[in-house]
């Protein structure tokens, strides 16, 4: 105990001891940092002063009042030849820093007087480089001392090159050069400032006012701030500006300018550096939403496609030379930088929330808990708190070892190729090979020779070599490859080592001194010996950590290890030793996860190259695709499992590797997947960040176990994997957990699994013989009928079939169910959650497969319709539509599933032109969720959404009317619906000319925030009142079917197409009905029945005119049944009308038609024919006229010939073919009823004989052909076509 103490105080004090040093290093650093900065400001301040001296020096030497040009003598001496005056300008055009004397040389002996505009061109065009300005400005000075034009032609070359506009193109790279030569021409007074300074003005206004959205020219503006800010923007760096005040030091300011010109240029230049700071902040946002995107990705897929990250890196690249140079900007214009907002915690955690269409709800995640509980990840993310407290309380050793141990150590950064995750792993092709990646130089060389020694087995290994280093042999099998071969690797490089240098110390021999040999030897000896006591130390140390087997063994080895041997070579010993653990001994590796995670937070570099060495290794054995070596592969697979559980191992890698093996499972693969399952899937299942795609991932290994014929033991295997990580919930929560009645079950048998096409009538029967007046299974009933998602697809059309036969039996059904119905169609409208979206589409579909079957009317469908295009809409600005996204084309699909599962009742009566009108409203969303996807940038969005949504709307426009002309953009959608919304509201003030319909409101209703509740109509089944939002669309349309037909503003391209769908229509009469659409809308003439709409009726105002209107009224009928009264009635006499015998019809039954025998039933059409020709013939029409005789008072007939122009005969002839076309109109009706009333009968079973029964197709092509008649089926169908007869008649009378 005493001893524990003292140890316990010499720690304290050698504790202390380092803390004094410390402060006494800091304090000196402190002071170094001072004297530092103090002349860095004074070298800064003295450079100011040289070149603002050098500066005014120059100008006064290129002032044209203090020298004098030379006069012709002194041009006559110098060399005027054409030819090195030719090659001279040639030599300025491309001239270099090395041409410098030569050229300064041939300036002083040529006579270039006439070559002046040349050079100045030369000079001016060229290209040099940064090192060359100088030399430049030296060759201009000397220029413009000798030839007084010079300066001028010069500054003409410079304004032909210089942009003078926004859009004249130029070389920024030459520009960058260009703009500092041309001041620094100004600086020296070669070019004067009256002349100059405003063409310099310019090229910052051009380089500035054009560039403040991309920021192309920011490196040239860099490039002159640098030089000239002091001098033309009065700007110090605000670095200096801050030393010089803190020292107390005035910085010069250069007087080139006045002050109100720089104030100019420093206006200019903070301008820009507004918009370069608005550019920063927007690509920071949209860096962030990729990161975000991405992270999303990882979570839910566990893995990045690779097109997004390398365009991410690229991205993240520019944006770091972009804020490199911003902080540049800022310091030279003493400006502040911006703040760029950093993603935090809670960022992350919103993260399942904060996406639009790719939200996430962790709703079946029973492990996920409260995040307002502090205990969320202890209680939740492990089993028990034992665990929990292995895995997460692990020894601080940055607290315990004094820095001075580690501090190399965490100077060996992994490299980007070790640390990024996304590069470690290898994505798989088709064939599910893996590619190999970069790791570091070191893991690769060791796992390259592994895997040498392996497949090509060169060399011999030698396990007894293996037996000395202290191993267990019993733990040992031949068979393991990898360890033996890892050692044998080691212990050839030993070997090999001793040669090596002597081999060296031989060559050395031959070419130096016996002296330098034989020190070199002895610093050689002395250096093996080190190292062989040191190596043997180690060999120790790793042979000790084979009985580490508890925590507290493992936390000492670590602390050991940290301060005793924690060089480079050792720190590559150590991953070795710990990849090289015997493959038998599993129940090591739990605490060598420990130990690597002890020593991680000071030795990243051991955590680095052991998860690369695995990953490396996993991809062998992946590869190898051969059923040996089992347990070295459970043994890496578990290795990596518990390094995933103390965080080294990155999750989005162990998830990966899983999709890998599943990928191909089958054989050693199966028990690679469940071991790895086993050991840290339970941790992965359970954390928030990994939950989604373990889940997934177990789902797929349970479908490939039931899909697959495996062997008992692996089915075994997986299912208690599966347990582990996913087990049955009453083991961790009550056993008291309620189940379900068995009547519940029986009803969700019958109606989720049984019903199919041809047991609906079954399933019927069933539902009908319940208990419908317990109110808790009928309540059931109409829960299971209302969750249509928990269908097939296929059998959503069979739950409205049954639906509809419950009308008949329990009429309140269908109301709750479609109310149900209604509400999850506006709840996923609200919502907008992508993992809904499967559950909207059968909801829709269901939705649409009642109104075919008759149990919603036209005019909940239409509001359904446009309440998926309009609500929470803002068609003015479609990025203010939350409920909506832009880039969401789920309410597209929904309205298309509705249109193809009902086109082919809406195409008829007065249905077909309210979806002609629909459709140009549908076109607008269309074009509106278009338009946004190509403005767009090609990166951000999925190359597919385009073609997808004009496979979408293409379709629909195809199946419903293929003659539809389609706009060719938005506007031209908008400007098309607007006309048709005009019309109609013109035609309804007509007809209700109180009404106030606003065409604005009626095109974005969302855009006035105008919602009301409006009142549905009882469909034909007694459809309790639903209220939905009122649609001012819809109600447009209804006012435009108040004008029936006559609708001119509707183009002749619908009117042709709506005549071909009739006459496809007609050709569909004949067809055959199949048994699941017999309750459907059959009949064509039961749409064409006008459905009643609900009018807007004017308000009645009592007044004293209406009171005295009713006494008027009241007082004409009593006076007319007054007058009625006193009428005499007159009996009826019959009048009986005189046979007369017509001659012509005698002489007509005795005609002979063509075969040559007597026809006696010749119809009256015949005759009348006959009688007709022959009054063409007189030109005149015969009528007989009744009269009575005035001396028998008899009726008698008399005839007379009337000419066939009069009025009389026109009149007579129009009736005759009235009457005529409403008999053949009678007879075709009675005919389809009759034709109809078969199909039903057979469509429903009943036996008919094969001599009654007619093909209806048959039937119809002899009525179109017999003109004399129709044929009709004898016995019961006659008696049916007389009561339809009768029926009509009667219905025809009340009508009139």
């Amino acid at each position: 105990m005493s001893e524990s103490i003292e140890v316990k105080v010499m720690d304290n004090e050698g504790d202390l001891d380092v803390v004094e040093n410390e402060n006494r290093e800091e304090t000196k650093s402190d002071k170094d940092g001072e004297q530092e900065q103090l002349e860095q400001i004074n070298l800064f301040i003295d450079e100011l002063n040289v070149r603002f001296q050098q500066k005014r020096e120059e100008r006064s030497m290129h002032d044209p009042k203090n020298f004098d040009y030379p006069d012709e003598s002194f041009f006559v001496k110098l060399d005027s030849s054409i030819k090195k005056n030719s090659a001279f300008v040639k030599k300025l055009k491309n001239m270099t820093e090395t041409q410098r004397d030569n050229i300064m040389k041939d300036l002083a002996t040529l006579n270039l007087s006439r070559y002046v505009s040349e050079i100045a061109t030369a000079l001016v065009e060229t290209k040099i480089k940064l090192t060359e300005i100088t030399m430049c400005v030296k060759i201009c000075s000397f220029l413009h001392l000798r030839y007084q034009d010079f300066s001028a032609q010069l500054l003409d070359s410079w304004i032909k090159n210089l942009p003078r506009k926004a859009t004249d193109q130029f070389n920024a790279s030459k520009m960058r050069i260009d703009i500092r030569l041309f001041t620094e021409l100004i600086l020296t007074r070669i070019f004067t400032t009256k002349d100059a300074l405003p063409l310099l003005g310019n090229l910052l206004t051009i380089l500035t006012n054009s560039d403040k959205e991309s920021h192309n020219n920011l490196a040239i503006i860099l490039g002159f701030c640098r030089q000239y800010a002091n001098e033309f923007a009065g700007l110090i760096p605000r670095k200096m500006k801050l030393l010089a005040e803190k020292f107390n030091l005035t910085v010069p300011i250069c007087d080139f300018l006045t002050v109100e010109r720089q104030r100019g240029v420093r206006n200019l230049l903070k301008d820009y550096y507004q918009s370069l700071i608005t550019h920063v902040t927007r690509d920071h946002k949209r860096l962030q939403s990729m990161e975000a995107e991405m992270e999303r990705i990882l979570m839910t897929r566990g893995e990045v496609p690779k097109h997004q990250k390398e365009l991410f890196e690229s991205r993240n690249i520019e944006f770091q030379k972009l804020w490199s140079s911003t902080q540049q900007f800022a310091d030279m214009i003493d400006e502040d930088l911006p703040e760029l907002k950093t993603r935090t915690s809670k960022d992350f955690d919103a993260l399942d929330s904060s996406k639009g269409d790719g939200v996430m709800f962790d709703l079946n995640n029973r492990f996920r808990g409260d995040s307002s509980s502090a205990n969320v990840s202890h209680t939740q993310l492990w089993e028990d708190e034992e665990t929990r407290t292995f895995y997460e309380n692990l020894p601080d050793l940055k607290s315990i070892i004094p820095a001075i141990l580690y501090k190399d150590s965490l100077k060996d950064v992994p490299t980007p190729e070790t640390t990024d995750s996304s590069t470690n792993v290898d994505h798989t092709n088709g064939d599910n090979e893996t590619r190999d990646t970069k790791e570091t130089d070191d893991s690769n060389k060791v796992t390259k020779e592994i895997n040498d020694e392996i497949l090509d087995k060169q060399e011999e290994i030698a396990i007894d070599d293996f037996v000395d280093t202290g191993k267990d042999v019993a733990n040992l099998n031949e068979n393991d490859e990898l360890e033996i071969a890892l050692y044998s690797i080691q212990k050839t490089e030993s070997k090999k080592r001793p040669q090596i240098q002597d081999d060296e110390n031989k060559g050395d021999q031959q070419s130096t001194n016996k002296v330098s040999n034989n020190e070199q030897q002895t610093n050689q000896q002395s250096q093996k010996s080190n190292t062989t006591s040191t190596k043997g130390q180690l060999d120790i140390f790793f042979a000790s950590l084979l009985n580490c087997v508890n925590r507290d063994f493992i936390d000492k080895a670590a602390l050991t290890f940290a301060t005793t041997y924690n060089t480079k070579n050792n720190r590559k010993k150590l991953v070795n030793a710990l990849f090289t653990v015997p493959r038998t001994r599993l129940d090591l590796l739990p605490f060598y996860g420990r130990f690597v995670a002890q020593l991680n937070p000071i030795m990243p570099s051991v955590g680095t190259d052991l998860v690369a060495i695995l990953k490396h290794n996993f991809r062998y054995l992946f590869k190898k695709k051969d059923q040996i070596n089992l347990e070295s592969k459970v043994k890496n697979i578990r290795f990596i499992g518990e390094l995933v559980k103390f965080g080294i191992f990155p999750k989005p890698d162990v998830l990966y590797i899983l999709k890998t093996l599943l990928s191909d499972f089958r054989y050693h693969y199966v028990e690679m997947t469940c071991n790895l399952f086993e050991t840290c899937g339970q941790y992965l299942y359970r954390s928030p960040d990994s939950y989604f795609m373990t889940n997934h991932l177990l789902d797929q290994m349970m479908r490939h176990k039931n899909r697959m014929a495996l062997d008992s033991r692996y089915a075994i295997m997986i299912e208690n994997a599966y347990y582990v990580v996913n087990p049955p919930e009453d083991k961790l929560l009550s056993r008291n957990i309620p189940t379900k009645p068995p009547m519940h079950l029986f009803i969700e048998d019958l109606i989720y699994k049984e019903l199919t096409k041809s047991t609906t009538s079954k399933v019927l029967m069933k539902l009908r013989k319940l208990n419908w007046k317990d109110p808790e299974i009928s309540s059931y009933v109409v829960k299971c009928l209302s969750s249509v998602w928990n269908l097939k697809y296929t059998n959503i059309l069979y739950l409205a079939h049954l639906l509809f036969g419950l009308y008949s039996y329990h009429e309140w059904v269908i109301p709750r169910v479609l109310d149900t119905v209604l509400e999850d169609i506006r709840l996923g409208l609200q919502i907008n959650s992508i993992e809904f979206n499967q559950r909207r589409i059968a909801v829709i579909k269901f939705f649409a497969e009642c109104f075919n079957y008759r149990l919603i009317d036209l005019s909940l469908l239409f509001r359904v319709l446009y309440m998926l295009i309009t609500y929470g809409i803002n068609y003015s600005d479609i990025t203010l539509s939350p409920l909506d996204p832009p880039a969401n084309l789920m309410r597209l699909r929904l309205a298309a599933q509705i249109l193809h599962t009902c086109g082919n009742f809406l195409n008829n009566g007065l249905s077909r032109k309210k979806l002609g009108y629909y459709l140009f409203f549908f076109q607008r969303y269309y074009w509106l969720k278009k338009s946004y996807l190509m403005s767009m940038p090609l990166d951000q969005t999925d190359k597919n959404a385009q073609f997808y949504i004009d496979v979408i709307f293409k379709d629909v426009i195809n199946y419903l009317k293929p003659k539809f002309k389609i706009a060719d953009s938005y506007e031209k959608a908008c400007k098309q619906l607007e006309d048709r919304v005009k019309s109609v509201a013109e035609k309804a003030k007509e007809i209700m000319p109180n009404s106030n319909i606003s065409v604005e409101h009626v095109l974005n209703p969302n855009h006035h925030h105008h919602q009301s509740n409006m009142t549905e109509r009882k469909v034909s089944t007694s459809l309790d009142p639903i209220a939905e939002e009122d649609s001012l669309e819809d109600e447009c349309v209804t006012e435009m079917e108040i004008n029936g037909g006559n609708d001119e503003s509707m183009s002749d391209n619908e009117s042709n197409e709506d005549e071909e769908i009739d006459s496809d229509r007609d050709g569909m009469n004949g067809m055959e009905y199949d048994g699941e659409t017999n309750d459907r809308h059959a009949s064509d003439s039961d749409n064409d029945m006008p459905v009643e709409q609900p009018m807007k009726t004017p308000t009645i105002i009592q007044c004293a005119e209406d009171d005295e209107f009713q006494r008027d009224f009241e007082k004409m009928i009593r006076d007319s049944f007054t007058s009625r009264t006193q009428e005499v009635v007159r009996p009826n006499v019959e009048i009986v009308i005189p046979i007369e015998r017509d001659d012509r019809k005698k002489s007509q039954f005795k005609n002979v038609n063509r075969n040559g025998r007597a026809d006696g039933n010749l119809p009256f059409s015949f005759s009348l024919k006959n009688q007709i020709e022959e009054e063409q013939q007189s030109n005149t029409v015969k009528f007989r006229i009744m009269a009575r005789n005035a001396k028998s008072n008899k009726p008698q007939l008399k005839s007379i010939e009337v000419s066939p122009e009069s009025e009389l005969v026109q009149k007579f002839l129009a009736r005759e073919e009235a009457h005529r076309a409403e008999k053949e109109a009678v007879k075709r009706l009675i005919l389809d009823i009759n034709q109809r009333r078969e199909l039903e009968d057979n469509s429903c079973g009943s036996p008919i004989r094969s001599n009654d029964s007619s093909n209806s197709r048959s039937a119809t092509g002899q009525q179109q052909s017999n003109n004399s008649g129709y044929y009709y089926r004898s016995g019961a169908s006659t008696s049916y076509n007389n009561n339809n007869v009768v029926n009509y008649q009667n219905f025809k009378r009340r009508n009139n």
